[in-house]
């Protein structure tokens, strides 16, 4: 279990060691801890639905550099074409943004 002084802990640290970390979101592995492995990412994801054809999901998922550089891209290509976002759907009917 993660006792408040733990989160206390963490909400002041700008910087976790891992293996720390590890320990407060697996607390019941301690004993394992030299075994354990963690995989940090990030990612961006996006879903449509039509009644007709289905639900789908799709994503983009990197390290955090990558992510970084992803949305720093994104938002240069927004300003460029004078965009605040970009929904698909809006492109496809011309509204809202595209109207």
């Amino acid at each position: 279990m993660v006792c408040a002084s733990q989160i206390n802990q963490v909400k002041t640290l700008r910087h976790l060691p891992i293996r720390d970390l590890a320990q407060l979101i697996f607390p019941r592995h301690l004993a394992d801890a030299e075994r354990m492995c963690m995989l940090l990412s990030a990612g961006y994801f996006d879903e449509s639905d039509d009644a007709v054809q289905g639900y789908s999901v799709a994503g983009w998922v990197g390290n955090l550099h990558q992510c970084v550089h992803l949305e720093l891209k994104w938002k240069e290509l927004l300003e460029r074409y004078g965009l605040k976002y970009f929904k698909a759907s809006e492109q496809a009917h011309g509204t809202g943004q595209f109207a």
